[in-house]
């Protein structure tokens, strides 16, 4: 018996997929029916938790299409925050309630790339839950660097990895799209590879102090942008002091429904950049209607164009490759040495507090 094609191969499994993810968005539909309609607590929880699962479905039948090579560009036009792009990751993971929200810089995420960033950062949250202890805390932030991009730092307290363990994985990760049997075995960083190659965003794990796993993203400076006023979710960059799980619910996470699932949040108000007429993109087969809405994961679906056509505009200063190298990695060390800081100040504070309390 011969071989099946490859490509074959990867458009039944894309088809399969595509099929599913129709099911589920009807199911989802009907959830929400359901719980638009239920009064009793104790139902509406049910449903709440079959919502979730539902949600975490949809997850990975996007992944067999990104894995396939078969997903279709994003063409939304709209900018959804940040904060917002990390809480639509955190609504499709399991270990949701282990997510904390630190410290992120109140910019946005350009349409055409917002969902893919938020699936690359639902499987990174989802290997930190899974790969550290159950009742530890997965803190996430995001700073703005020197050179306009935007990193985005997740830590686990787990037991880490060896130094040639991430160094083979990193290399995995910049070698772009590579489908083998590796890929199987890491599925999560695979999906995150092919994502990231899509839009040059660099992704990269290192070790943490003093046990646990680091992983950043760093977002390029096209992927970025100024938010609204009326768009930022908060008044202030988001500051939590202490990484921590209170009653069982993320710190400056999204909002839970009454069974404490994450709600799937309806999009962020996105609106298209004034004054800016890009050009009509052909529509693909799974491209969103027309007239709106929003994808499963409460990223914005505005309008059938990419911002990507928009007409070239003046470029911004260039900054050679080694130094915007030297000042990642800068801005890292300083990271490192704040939290590490910050991380002492609590200890002493605690230590003297509990001290205190004893006399």
């Amino acid at each position: 018996m011969e071989a099946p094609d490859a490509g074959a191969l990867a458009g039944v499994c894309s088809n399969v997929a595509l099929r599913d993810l129709n099911l589920l968005d009807q199911l989802l539909a009907q959830l929400e029916t359901m719980e638009a309609g239920e009064e009793n607590s104790d139902r509406l929880a049910e449903l709440y938790r079959l919502d979730h699962l539902a949600t975490r479905l949809r997850r990975n039948a996007e992944n067999l299409r990104v894995l396939a090579g078969r997903d279709a560009d994003d063409t939304t036009a709209g900018i959804s925050s940040v904060l917002d792009v990390m809480r639509a990751a955190m609504s499709s993971i399991d270990h949701y309630s282990r997510i904390t929200i630190g410290r992120v810089v109140s910019l946005g995420v350009v349409g055409f790339a917002a969902e893919d960033v938020s699936r690359i950062l639902a499987e990174l949250f989802d290997n930190a839950a899974n790969q550290s202890s159950p009742s530890s805390p997965v803190s996430v932030s995001a700073h703005l660097t020197e050179q306009g991009s935007v990193l985005i730092r997740i830590e686990d307290e787990g037991i880490g990895m060896p130094p040639d363990r991430l160094a083979a994985l990193n290399e995995r990760l910049a070698a772009g799209p590579v489908l083998d049997d590796d890929s199987v075995r890491h599925m999560g960083l695979a999906v995150v590879g092919r994502l990231a190659d899509r839009h040059e965003i660099t992704v990269k794990l290192d070790r943490r102090t003093p046990h646990g796993t680091v992983a950043t993203v760093l977002l390029p400076v096209p992927v970025v942008s100024e938010l609204a006023e009326k768009q930022w979710s908060g008044s202030q960059t988001v500051v939590l002091p202490q990484a921590r799980v209170t009653n069982g619910a993320p710190v400056g996470g999204p909002v839970a429904t009454p069974s404490g699932l994450p709600r799937r949040r309806p999009a962020p108000s996105a609106a298209p950049e004034p004054e800016r007429k890009p050009s009509p993109r052909p529509r693909s087969a799974f491209q969103p209607p027309a007239d709106g809405g929003t994808t499963a994961s409460g990223l914005p679906r505005r309008v059938s164009r990419s911002i990507r056509t928009l007409p070239d505009e003046p470029a911004p200063p260039t900054t050679s490759p080694a130094d915007a190298a030297d000042g990642h990695e800068a801005l890292l060390a300083d990271l490192d040495a704040f939290t590490d800081g910050e991380r002492a100040a609590l200890d002493d504070r605690h230590e003297r507090e509990t001290g205190g309390n004893t006399q």
